[in-house]
């Protein structure tokens, strides 16, 4: 069963201490999230875990985004280098991912991969390196 305020404390953590993706993914499998979905244009997020789920909905702030239509390949994959590097923070990494046409994203923890699926189907998947402890 997922513990909602583990993965709160995770998502904390996560921003104050400025993780790496790779280590933020490392500690949300470690708390018993098999796979997560994000919709991109609401800002939500779906873990699931153990035959249960957590919805985490957008912040009171965040605009439903526009989704181009056709997936982008180069500006999701800058998108996806400035955000694991932490140089955007996870909105303006949203609103960029769906102007590559990034409708929903689905992460599998147990592949260590993620899948970035734009309105048409089209996809572009990504395996998430391991985290190292540093």
């Amino acid at each position: 069963m997922l513990d909602k305020e583990r993965l709160e404390e995770i998502k904390k953590l996560s921003l104050e201490q400025k993780w790496t993706f790779p280590r933020t993914f490392s500690a949300l499998k470690e708390a018993g999230v098999e796979s997560y979905e994000v919709w991109v244009p609401y800002h939500e997020i779906i873990y699931h875990g153990g035959g249960t789920q957590f919805v985490e909905s957008h912040p009171q702030s965040a605009n439903k985004v526009s989704v181009s239509e056709n997936l982008k390949i180069k500006p999701l994959k800058e998108a996806i280098s400035r955000g694991r590097k932490r140089t955007i923070n996870f909105e303006r990494f949203l609103d960029a991912i769906a102007k590559a046409g990034v409708q929903t994203y689905n992460a599998k923890m147990a592949e260590s991969k993620i899948t970035y699926v734009g309105k048409s189907g089209d996809e572009y998947s990504e395996n998430i390196p391991p985290y190292s402890g540093r």
